[in-house]
């Protein structure tokens, strides 16, 4: 009898047949995972602001327990981040459905409806969330928030004041209720709850903003001129921001500060509204830097050249830098009249430059027509003083009589020197 031969397995058999025992035991421990392990494990990767990830944990722990909502919850504010907000809406649609008592379910919710501008659901979500949980400062804050912003103010500050109650130290709570303080004019409140907002955060470039808004708003600009430096030094850039701490310059007779705001919001922001350029070019004005205000306002013309104010002020700029500019003053001045056949402000530019000329007959035709449209007492002075040098005493004196008559400043002194008693 021929004696059996057991052959020996090969050695990469073996390994083959062992890595395939170890991968049915890793499938079965992973199959006997419980669902809160999946859920750790995407609550982990949320942290890490590993959203796709996170959710790819929640899935699996929702395949093994269909009714674990906190990982419904979880899988929305992923879903929400990732901007999916009608994958998060039904995610917490389902948290909230799945367990009625759960306050996380109706606080995220009310963050989505509040992103989604759906306010009063938001509202209503806020304080479900608040009867399940009374002790959770941010619902009652962003509820206070979506008061104010629908105009119940009263809710707003009773919600703040107990979100603050809770956390003295939050800086963002004490800005949200100045907010609401500046809305309802509460200008001393809102001051104090900035100044608080600003002792715990001075980073807090927003709030001096605010607090500049404040400050100009009660004519206070020395102030309002330091709470705007104070929010561009801390990253508040906007166009906004400059355009008012200008303003608050020139309230304070600064044209040459202003300026510098005005040409960060023209050559650096390049801000569209052409009213900065105005207004800068008004500036120059102030400071008879004439030929930087003509290139403001015929920036303006080219932009719109029917644009009457600014052909009258770039007409005045010429004026003022002296003889060799009249004829281009003239020429705007006439622009303007084909424009307005009746502006007396073009007319009475017109009629200086003929005086500065000893143009008299021609400086008094011009007057002439513009007191046939609209009298000022400047026209009668003026004209009186053509007539003068015209040596009509007669008109001379009729027209400074009227001149002091509409309370002209150097008319009643003048009236003698002219010999008119």
């Amino acid at each position: 009898m021929q004696e059996a031969i057991f052959m020996p397995m090969k050695k990469n058999t073996v390994q083959t047949n062992l890595l395939v025992l170890l991968l049915v035991l890793f499938t079965g421990m992973l199959a006997a995972q419980p669902a809160y392990i999946y859920h750790e494990k995407g609550q982990a990767l949320m942290k890490q602001n590993k959203y796709v990830e996170a959710i790819a944990e929640f899935d699996l722990a929702l395949k093994k327990d269909a009714t674990f909502f906190e990982s419904y919850c979880e899988r929305g504010r992923c879903q929400q981040a990732l901007g999916k907000t009608d994958l998060a809406m039904a995610d917490f649609n389902k948290t909230v459905s799945l367990n009625a008592k759960y306050a996380p379910g109706f606080y995220y919710r009310a963050k989505l409806q509040q992103q989604l501008g759906k306010d009063n659901e938001a509202i209503a979500d806020y304080s479900q969330a608040i009867k399940l949980n009374p002790d959770f400062p941010d619902s009652y804050a962003s509820r206070g928030l979506l008061y104010a912003r629908t105009g119940k103010t009263d809710l707003a500050l009773a919600d703040l004041n107990k979100a603050i109650s809770f956390d003295a130290k939050d800086a963002n709570l004490f800005f949200a209720r100045a907010g609401v303080y500046r809305d309802m004019k509460k200008y001393n409140e809102a001051q104090a709850d900035y100044t608080t907002c600003l002792k715990l955060n001075p980073a807090r470039g927003d709030a001096h903003f605010e607090q500049g808004k404040i400050f100009a708003a009660q004519n206070n600009h020395a102030s309002a001129v330091n709470s705007f430096t104070q929010a561009i030094n801390n990253k508040v850039t906007g166009e906004e921001v400059y355009r008012l701490r200008a303003g608050s310059n020139m309230a304070q007779n600064k044209p040459a500060e202003a300026i510098k705001d005005y040409t960060q919001l023209i050559d650096v922001l390049k801000t569209k509204d052409l009213e900065i350029v105005r207004s800068r070019g008004n500036c120059h004005m102030q400071l008879a830097n004439y030929p930087a205000a003509v290139k403001d306002f015929t920036r303006l013309i080219t932009a719109k050249r029917d644009d009457i104010p600014a052909l009258l002020a770039r007409a005045d700029a010429n004026y003022r830098t002296g003889k060799a500019k009249y004829n281009i003053a003239i020429s705007d001045y006439n622009a303007i009249l084909r424009i307005d056949p009746k502006n007396t402000d073009a007319m009475r530019g017109i009629a200086r430059i003929h005086f500065a000329t000893e143009k008299w007959q021609l400086c008094v035709d011009q007057l002439t027509e513009a007191i046939a449209i609209k009298a000022e007492a400047g026209d009668y002075y003026l004209r009186a003083q053509c007539y003068a040098r015209l040596q009509n005493q007669k008109a001379c004196c009729a027209d400074i009589t009227k001149a002091v008559q509409m309370g002209h400043p150097e008319a009643a002194k003048d009236k003698s020197k002219l010999g008119c008693l």
